[in-house]
């Protein structure tokens, strides 16, 4: 094998392939000037902008956990664009504080069964985490129809669009929350939830 290469599943790979395939990797955790830690991109993680008929819920998921386990500030961002997602998990602890940047929008599964946990956004065990910009469609007004929690006292309620588990001192900064399929946001063990310039953010205790 030569020095110019790199041998794999039995081809040959030249140096630039190698050196291209780390430029990826960095757009996915880059550095940015004036942030002490990175920009997490998520269209780096697979999410698909633009894009009706992929389910960007794993790749947020993915993102968060590189943010999270970064040392350091990190920003998970969430470029211009419109993006489907169903049920996320953003699960704490995390090595350092982190913002969630969403400059686009981002619009919910219409599948109840999409939500088998009661909410569309799940932040667990965070301490300190911002949450800034974008808007959250939740798609409400085509399930609810199924909610008959007013006559029926063993129902199930409809997802809240963010559930705060286990979560202190998080910041919600010019976020949007319209059409939620159940109540806006909703909170257990959590302390110092506050929302500033949002629109449609009520939380629920």
């Amino acid at each position: 094998m030569s020095s110019g290469s790199f041998q794999m599943f039995g081809g040959a790979v030249s140096n630039s392939v190698i050196v291209l395939g780390l430029g990826l990797a960095l757009m996915m955790v880059s550095p940015v000037v004036g942030h002490k830690g990175s920009i997490v991109d998520v269209t780096g993680f697979g999410a698909r902008p633009n894009d009706p008929l992929t389910d960007n819920s794993q790749a947020f998921i993915r993102a968060w956990n590189a943010a999270c386990k970064g040392s350091g500030s990190s920003v998970l961002l969430i470029p211009p664009g419109n993006y489907v997602s169903g049920e996320v998990f953003f699960q704490g602890p995390c090595r350092g504080p982190v913002t969630i940047n969403v400059q686009g929008t981002i619009q919910a599964v219409p599948d109840l069964s999409m939500y088998p946990n009661g909410a569309w956004f799940n932040i667990e065990s965070v301490n300190g985490l911002v949450l800034k910009g974008g808007v959250f469609n939740g798609q409400g007004k085509s399930v609810r129809k199924y909610d008959d929690c007013k006559t029926n006292p063993k129902c199930d309620p409809l997802p809240a669009a963010f559930r705060f588990n286990k979560a202190r001192n998080v910041n919600v900064q010019g976020v949007t929350v319209v059409n939620s399929m159940g109540p806006a946001a909703s909170t257990t063990a959590s302390s110092n939830i506050r929302a500033i310039n949002s629109v449609g953010f009520d939380l629920l205790h």
